[in-house]
């Protein structure tokens, strides 16, 4: 796990990177809380996305972290 940093509309803001299976990917737990809380839903779009993805709406400088996949994660079952 990593620890980012950048920046969101609103102003600076931090995520992680996880690695799994040998890939890299952004995971923001704080944009994929729904405000205001509702229990029984449940939001993904910033669960174990590449960089392409996290890209449309966060910026950070790419150099200091690792690549992530060309694709978002898809879980397998």
């Amino acid at each position: 796990v990593r620890y980012i940093d950048g920046k969101v509309s609103s102003g600076l803001h931090a995520w992680n990177m996880v690695k799994v299976k040998g890939k890299w990917y952004h995971l923001d737990t704080t944009w994929n809380d729904p405000i205001p809380n509702r229990p029984d839903e449940v939001q993904e779009d910033y669960l174990m996305v590449s960089d392409k993805t996290l890209s449309k709406d966060h910026s950070w400088i790419k150099s200091k972290y690792p690549k992530t996949a060309q694709s978002d994660y898809v879980a397998k079952n």
